[in-house]
């Protein structure tokens, strides 16, 4: 949220810079996140000073131009000038080399040292069009005689200089959506660290009497989600443009300005935070209702969008006709236009769960529905009320006829029991009862009795004693908790596994292989829902009340927001890419939700950067190599290799096995995925059910061995096997006949084609040998290929050849 640093100082006078008042908003809990100069002028004539022209020479190569000297105060330039006016003894505008100006026409243009026909040129004397002052270009802007020089331009001009600071506002701050509720915060703080006497001083309104039964024709038909309304009618305006001063400060803020009549209503939005609306008084003659919308009723609203309403929204009615959603967006009918004479404004209380859920249902984030979903002042609506008829009044003109109470706010303001001992207990804090009664008094809480206060009614989240604690540390400072001496703490007692751990060394490991970690959100659009269809993957978990479109149900699979990423980096530039990723997925079986923990790996691009020794894309082994590695630790006579069922994302790849139940899923993601993100680059991907991997990691055991003294022998078969049969079953079978000398085999050539009968392939495997106790002789190796060779000959039909 924005604020302006000028404006603040019109509620609480203070002599602080706007970086200091920064500071001051930050402790309170109203982090800044970012300080903006903002001026009449862009650019705020940064870099431009005054200075005299001491000495005007004819240019040696140029007719029109002149070189001139100018003293700035600090150093006395050479400027090579081409207006027909310059003189010496003149008090000019000097842009100085570096500055950027922005001239009416034209882009920004930023000055550098530069020869003009031979003749060195350091600045520019400028004309007034040059820096956007005005529309003059008939020669330089010439200043009054008395003018210092080396001032810069924007003091000498007097040019109206603004601050805006940007804030991180939190939801519960819901009293902070206006300038004086920024401004309360600035002179609680003011008055306990400085000992100010601060008073809070409220804009000037026009003296109203509120009438409650003005009119019967104006009601309130839901009490439960308008809890106040209130009415101001007025005749005779003129609808137009702003004045400067107004527009300037709805710009500085970041809103456009609509017409003068719209514009103060924002502008008292901004100032007290709360939201108002004027409507066309024509389209209510009849009566103004606030109800509930009727059944399939429709509403054209301010953007031009035909919206079908529900039954919970809550509307304004005029005429039998809905004008407007209430606390949202108004309706473009019943706007205020340029034939408009006679208003209507409004000032409620409308409930924020309401409006949050209307404003959520239609897809709107309107200022004034981000005002109302929090909770607004409700002893502030007549006053903004108030407030927006003198100010309509002074740059409209019109009569008020009348502003009408048609429902009061009625719910209580809280009271919490309070004990100051307690306070400074739970804060370690020594504050006295006068300095904490001072921090209440400036947050408006007003005590009832010696052990009772009342908390204001637009502090919507102070309900509790402990919450009143946390107000007066925000004020007081946390650096006011002393540091003590001597720390008691005890130490706790470690477990001998950790899953915290385990994630740790998993990260660490998957780091040191060029994998990046990742973390994405777990909403994600409905229509990835579509693509997980199998029954494990259950149905898609909506939600009831999503924050848009896009974050409308819970993620099925970790996938969507690694090929988002994917998709991001790979329109940066960055081809070669491997994520991984922690998180959880979310599967709805009837009633029951199941949540799976899950890590994600993804890989796309090349294994090695463009070389002149060449690279080769990544492929399905590559992606298995490093979900074997993580998982190397496992029994491998455990480990078990299958096909992937139907319904997966994978176009082609396997699951893993451990002891019978699924670890883990890996192939290459198929192009409806990636169709998702219009991504045209092969992906491999990988997910690792992560409880079932914690629960086996349990079972793993450092080991240490000593470093073998005895060689590796190695032995190689070339097999003529069925096409069909898959190198990990020849494995299991080498693993399973041979004895714990053997410690490795590979799979170093594949051949299918010519000299090669129809439906059968070759493979050349070599079989890694040792004994840790002595040295193998050939006729102990042979031995053990005899018997790899007899297996693979009746189990699979092998042929050496």
């Amino acid at each position: 949220m924005k604020v302006s640093y000028k404006w603040l100082s019109q509620f609480v006078s203070f002599e602080h810079s706007p970086e200091r008042i920064a500071e001051i908003l930050t402790q309170t809990g109203l982090e800044v996140e970012g300080i903006d100069a903002v001026g009449s002028i862009k650019g705020g004539l940064a870099g431009v000073v005054t200075g005299a022209v001491i000495d005007c020479q004819k240019h040696p190569d140029a007719d029109k131009l002149k070189v001139t000297r100018v003293n700035i105060g600090s150093e006395t330039l050479q400027i090579v000038c081409g207006a027909p006016n310059v003189a010496i003894g003149q008090k000019v505008l000097v842009a100085l080399v570096g500055t950027t100006i922005y001239p009416n026409d034209g882009e920004p243009l930023t000055l550098r040292k530069a020869k003009i026909r031979g003749i060195e040129s350091q600045g520019m004397i400028c004309a007034e069009d040059e820096l956007g002052l005005g529309t003059s270009h008939d020669g330089i802007l010439i200043l009054s005689e008395d003018t210092p020089i080396g001032l810069p331009a924007a003091t000498a001009l007097a040019l109206d200089t603004d601050y805006i600071l940007e804030i991180g506002l939190t939801p519960n701050r819901c009293d902070a959506m206006g300038h004086l509720g920024v401004a309360r915060d600035i002179r609680a703080y003011l008055m306990h660290h400085e000992g100010m006497t601060v008073p809070l001083s409220l804009p000037e309104i026009e003296a109203a009497t509120i009438q409650a039964n003005v009119s019967n024709t104006h009601r309130v038909l839901s009490d439960e989600d308008c809890e106040s309304y209130y009415l101001a009618s007025l005749h005779g305006v003129q609808v137009g443009p702003s004045p400067d001063w107004l527009k300037n400060r709805l710009a500085a803020l970041g809103t456009a300005s609509i017409n003068n009549i719209v514009d103060c209503a924002n502008y008292v939005m901004y100032e007290l935070g709360t939201p108002l609306h004027a409507f066309d008084a024509r389209y209510f003659t009849e009566s103004l209702t606030v109800r509930h919308a009727h059944p399939e009723e429709t509403l054209v609203t301010l953007d031009g969008i035909e919206r079908t309403l529900r039954p919970t929204d809550l509307v304004i009615d005029g005429n039998g006709t809905a004008h407007c959603l209430a606390g949202v967006l108004g309706g473009k009918s019943s706007g205020v236009g340029e034939n408009t004479t006679e208003l209507l404004i409004e000032s409620a209380y409308f409930n924020p769960s309401t409006v949050r859920k209307t404003a959520k249902h239609h897809g709107i984030h309107s200022d004034a529905s981000f005002r109302f979903e929090r909770g607004v002042d409700p002893d502030l609506t007549a006053f903004a009320l108030q407030r927006v008829v003198s100010l309509i009044r002074s740059v409209a003109g019109g009569t008020l006829d009348y502003i009408q109470e048609v429902k009061a706010y009625a719910t209580p303001a809280v009271e919490v029991a309070l004990d100051f001992d307690t306070i400074n207990k739970q804060l370690g804090t020594s504050l006295t009862d006068a300095q904490l009664t001072g921090i209440l008094g400036a947050l408006d809480f007003s005590p009832i009795s010696e052990s009772t206060w009342k908390i204001p009614r637009y502090r919507t989240d102070v309900k509790r004693p402990i919450d009143v604690t946390e107000e007066i540390i925000r004020i007081a400072g946390f650096d006011s908790v002393p540091t003590p001496e001597k720390w008691n703490f005890s130490v706790p007692v470690s477990e001998t596994f950790s899953a915290e751990a385990t994630r740790q060394k998993t990260s660490i490991l998957l780091a040191a292989n060029g994998f990046n970690e990742i973390l994405n959100n777990s909403l994600t659009k409905a229509s990835n829902g579509a693509l997980t269809t199998s029954k494990q993957d259950g149905t898609p978990v909506a939600l009831k009340n999503p924050l848009s479109r896009d974050l409308s149900i819970l993620r099925t699979s970790m996938f969507f927001g690694a090929l988002e990423t994917l998709a991001y980096n790979k329109n940066r530039q960055a081809g070669n890419i491997k994520l991984f990723e922690f998180g959880h997925t979310y599967h709805g079986f009837g009633e029951r939700t199941v949540e799976k923990s899950t890590l994600a790996l993804v890989l796309t691009g090349f294994h090695e950067p463009d070389s002149w020794m060449g690279s080769r894309p990544f492929s399905f082994f590559d992606i298995k190599s490093e979900v074997m590695n993580l998982i190397q630790g496992l029994n491998p006579n455990a480990i078990e290799e299958v096909a992937l069922g139907e319904d997966t994302p994978f176009s082609e790849g396997i699951e893993i096995k451990v002891n019978g139940k699924p670890l883990a899923t890996l192939g290459k993601l198929s192009e409806s995925w990636l169709k998702t993100v219009e991504f045209k680059q092969a992906v491999y991907g990988a997910a690792i059910d992560w409880k079932r991997w914690l629960e086996l990691s349990k079972s793993i055991k450092d080991q240490f061995t000593e470093i073998p003294k005895t060689f590796v022998v190695r032995r190689d078969f070339a097999l003529l096997l069925d096409s069909n049969i898959q190198y990990a079953a020849l494995v299991k079978a080498a693993k399973k006949v041979a004895s714990s000398r053997l410690i490795s085999t590979n799979l170093f050539d594949v051949y299918e084609g010519d000299k090669i009968e129809a439906g059968k392939k070759s493979y050349a495997l070599s079989f890694h040998f040792r004994d840790a106790e002595k040295t193998l002789t050939d006729a102990e190796i042979d031995q053990e290929m005899s018997a790899i060779r007899r297996c693979f000959e009746s189990e699979f039909g092998a042929q050496l050849r």
